[in-house]
């Protein structure tokens, strides 16, 4: 398998709504590396460490009312920050959910590499509501028109 198979280059964004019954009662994003197309309200914390912090409490993109719940952003393995990202493309399911709040082309470091097998970048969220159903939405783009890149993404600890 050739290198750049084995490398991975994402970025990485979520949006965490909670959803009790048919109407969410918050709507929170987070994007990356923040760029001037991030929407106020959309927090940016991240593993980078030239982008700021990594941990703190999400808002309500609508209000921009402090949540009681915090997002902490790590890394595990080999992950390197790097300079090249691109948007995902108009009228696909990550462009739907993210444009207008996060900025894909932020800075200082939009992408992130993950290098090789063990090679992690994690979200874990506290203070949500054991008695409420919440919903996840992550999303990584490379942009460049890449069709032989793939990332793993999986929930760990969440109730079946």
């Amino acid at each position: 398998m050739q290198k750049s198979l084995l490398t991975k280059i994402v970025s990485i964004w979520a949006v965490l709504a909670c959803v009790p019954a048919a109407n969410a009662q918050f709507v929170a994003f987070n994007d990356h590396d923040a760029g001037p197309g991030t929407a106020p309200n959309t927090t940016t914390y991240s593993a980078d460490p030239a982008a700021g912090t990594s941990t703190g409490a999400l808002k309500n993109i609508s209000t921009g009312a402090t949540l009681p719940v915090t997002l902490t952003v790590t890394v595990g393995g080999n992950v390197t920050f790097e300079g090249t990202q691109g948007n995902p493309s108009p009228g696909t399911p990550a462009y739907v959910a993210f444009n207008g709040f996060v900025d894909f082309q932020g800075t200082p470091n939009p992408s992130i590499a993950l290098n090789g097998a063990g090679a992690t970048y994690s979200y874990t969220f506290t203070g949500l509501d054991p008695n409420k159903r919440y919903s996840f939405k992550g999303t990584a783009a490379r942009a460049g028109g890449y069709v032989d890149r793939w990332t793993t993404f999986e929930l760990v600890g969440a109730p079946p």
